[in-house]
């Protein structure tokens, strides 16, 4: 008798967790195809690839989820970031501007790509990307924070990139904080 209420009590369990499991997958490929499961599952492999430092592994990963679904504009965000690591600039270019492409109105892909500008000094295009980074999301401090340091580093703006680093830090960006405290704009 106890041995048949123990199973009862597993087999509801499982059924209790598996069930809903199951609706959720099969919903996710109704609505995004029958790779979407794939898809995710490389695109999370290689984000934690990257989050180890594991670099190659994760664009690797990156690879099979883009080989899977061309339209995911995450995984080409995080590629990107996984190729300015690599200080492969172009390759780290190339794959923001597809997110972008994909995502027009999402702004990370902009100031990431700023970033990687900045870095082969295409100033004007950098401070272009961060611009319209903040014109999608005045609220996004990274991209102040970096485009602070773009004016004051490169384009001999120590007014605007003060402007820029306060914003930051008041939008919670820690390393505009940091910055400040540093004496930077005193």
């Amino acid at each position: 008798m106890k041995k048949n209420r123990i199973f009862k009590i597993v087999l509801i369990a499982i059924t209790g967790t598996l069930v809903p499991l199951l609706l959720l997958v099969f919903s996710s490929m109704m609505l995004y195809g029958s790779n979407y499961p794939l898809v995710k599952f490389h695109y999370w492999k290689g984000f934690i690839e990257q989050r180890n430092g594991n670099l190659e592994s994760a664009i690797k990963n990156y690879d099979k989820a883009t080989e899977l679904d061309k339209c995911y504009p995450t995984v080409y965000i995080s590629r990107g970031s996984a190729y300015l690591d690599l200080k492969k600039y172009d390759k780290a270019i190339e794959n923001y501007t597809m997110a972008i492409t994909l995502s027009p109105e999402n702004e990370e892909p902009y100031a990431y790509r700023a970033r990687a500008y900045y870095e082969i000094d295409s100033l004007k295009t950098s401070k272009s990307d961060f611009d319209k980074a903040i014109e999608l999301n005045q609220n996004f401090g990274y991209a102040y924070s970096n485009r602070a340091i773009l004016k004051y580093t490169k384009l001999n703006d120590k007014v605007g990139a003060c402007e820029d680093l306060r914003k930051a830090a008041e939008l919670g960006d820690e390393d505009a904080k940091f910055h400040l405290k540093d004496g930077v704009c005193n």
